[in-house]
């Protein structure tokens, strides 16, 4: 379902949206060191990546998870769903 509605994207979109991942993803991976995990560089980086469909939804917490973990299953299996 998320590898269909990234395919949606406009192309350029989606070329920014893949290096973005790729680095938070390279980031994740030395959370040892940097403490930022997929968790947290996708609290700090969804609102920005995913917009929200309406004012209202911005102090909604389901909605800002739902968001975060979306953006926290990319950084995790980049491989997954950008190397195909």
């Amino acid at each position: 379902l998320l590898t269909k509605a990234l395919k949606r994207l406009p192309y350029l979109n989606a070329v920014v949206l893949r290096f973005l991942i790729q680095f938070l993803s390279q980031v994740a991976k030395l959370s040892d060191v940097n403490k930022m995990s997929a968790d947290n560089l996708a609290i700090v980086f969804a609102p920005n990546i995913l917009k929200y469909s309406s004012i209202s939804d911005e102090g909604n917490p389901s909605k800002i998870m739902a968001k975060v973990g979306v953006v926290t299953t990319m950084i995790q299996r980049y491989d997954d769903i950008f190397e195909q």
